[in-house]
């Protein structure tokens, strides 16, 4: 059995994670789960969902990944990268207002929170807006930043769409202004689209909008969804990595 999750993918429950022994790299700091997690390939069910858990590890196994991608480098991200195969669709481009409420922002408030819909988190970050409709998109927009950095979970199965924090957010809900800064560079590789732009910029010069209109996104679209891209590459600016800026360098528009 298994479950859908946006920005996860598709999830073995308890019962196959226990007996295939998914969780095991994430138990004690190693690497290659890390990177596993990073790049969406492995990802045991203790690290989204706080309820339907069965084994006793959510809490160390978000810990010590939390911890471990602090450590690792970019270069070591880069080399995964080159070794990954990047499934890019419309639907995994993120599209938002505001990336600290997608983010730290979302941490904050779901941690005081239950299980809540996209019209409570849009009504909590944009309580100034009349309309229900324009929250309830912000609030969708938002969590699925938030999903796709791995701060919250979005199950598939269910509708309306609810979502609460995961295991892993809460964990990094507890980390100074300073680490978190450090951490969620890292997290922007979970994102499809700019997996897909550094590994291109690897060896050639790639455009952002075209690699949009590849999917057969409509013009506006991929203007609106071009804001965002350029918030999460403008995140890079403050990373101190050769290799990376390079791979930068030759991502335009």
């Amino acid at each position: 059995m298994a479950r859908e999750y946006y920005g996860f993918g598709i999830i073995p429950v308890c019962e196959s994670c226990t007996s295939t022994g998914i969780w095991k790299p994430y138990a004690g700091n190693d690497r290659n789960g890390s990177l596993s997690f990073l790049f969406n390939k492995i990802t045991p069910l203790c690290l989204i969902e706080n309820n339907e858990c069965g084994c006793t590890y959510s809490n160390k196994i978000s810990n010590s990944l939390m911890k471990d991608l602090l450590k690792i480098t970019y270069s070591e991200i880069l080399d995964e990268l080159d070794k990954t195969d990047v499934t890019l669709d419309v639907q995994s481009i993120p599209m938002f207002n505001d990336l600290f409420d997608g983010s730290k922002g979302m941490i904050d408030y779901m941690i005081t929170v239950d299980k809540v819909t996209y019209l409570d988190v849009g009504t909590y970050f944009t309580s100034d807006i009349n309309k229900i409709e324009a929250r309830r998109k912000y609030g969708e927009e938002h969590v699925k930043l938030a999903s796709q950095f791995g701060f919250v979970s979005l199950p598939l199965d269910i509708q309306p769409r609810i979502t609460e924090i995961t295991p892993f957010g809460i964990q990094c809900g507890y980390l100074t202004k300073k680490e978190f800064d450090s951490l969620l560079p890292k997290l922007v590789f979970k994102i499809p689209i700019v997996e897909q732009l550094f590994k291109k910029a690897a060896t050639e010069t790639i455009s952002v909008r075209e690699t949009m209109k590849d999917l057969g996104m409509k013009e506006t679209t991929v203007t609106r969804r071009s804001t965002s891209i350029k918030a999460l590459l403008r995140i890079f600016d403050n990373v101190n990595d050769e290799e990376l800026h390079k791979r930068l360098s030759r991502i335009y528009w």
